[in-house]
């Protein structure tokens, strides 16, 4: 049953990545990214803390891609939701 299981998440990963490679190629030639492409392609997107009010590090960014990008934590996406 446990091999049976991993089968069918591998190719349901796989039909994730060919679905995303799918949106991807539709955007091939476009010269900017408009709301429609981030709306089709990005799950959501973190900013970390500011380290200082005056500092001149940067933040880190974090882009979460619908479909192929299975790191973001269950905790940071229920966060997002929250936050809509």
């Amino acid at each position: 049953m446990h091999c049976v299981k991993r089968l069918s998440d591998t190719a349901k990963e796989q039909s994730d990545v060919d679905e995303f490679i799918r949106r991807l190629k539709a955007y091939m030639e476009v010269p900017e990214l408009t709301r429609e492409m981030c709306m089709e392609l990005i799950e959501f997107i973190t900013v970390d803390e500011c380290p200082g009010k005056y500092s001149e590090q940067p933040r880190e960014i974090h882009i979460y891609y619908k479909l192929i990008d299975k790191t973001a934590s269950k905790e940071q996406f229920q966060s997002w939701e929250n936050n809509k």
